[in-house]
């Protein structure tokens, strides 16, 4: 009786570290999502390169809005700053 209990348990374990991989497998697949986002504006110029991220020195970043010309920067752990540009915005 002891061969078949331990036969049985043997078969019990294996199914138990069977399923207990594929449940960790399903749970670490990602899910694929699609994000719709505008590719244009209303007046026609692209979304996805109105800003762009500027590294002066490793502790000075700017970010410019190339729509309206103003831009934040961020010198070491302070705060993003928001400044207007004199310089007309390119298009």
């Amino acid at each position: 009786m002891s061969k078949n209990l331990q036969f049985l348990s043997v078969i019990f374990l294996g199914i138990c570290l069977l399923l207990s991989s594929w449940f960790i497998s399903q749970s670490l697949e990602t899910k694929k999502v699609d994000v719709e986002t505008p590719s244009k504006q209303a007046s026609g110029q692209d979304v996805q390169n109105r800003y762009e991220f500027i590294t002066i020195a490793s502790d000075y970043f700017i970010i410019f809005d190339k729509e309206t010309g103003d831009y934040w920067d961020k010198v070491g752990s302070s705060e993003w700053e928001k400044k207007e540009s004199i310089l007309p915005a390119s298009k």
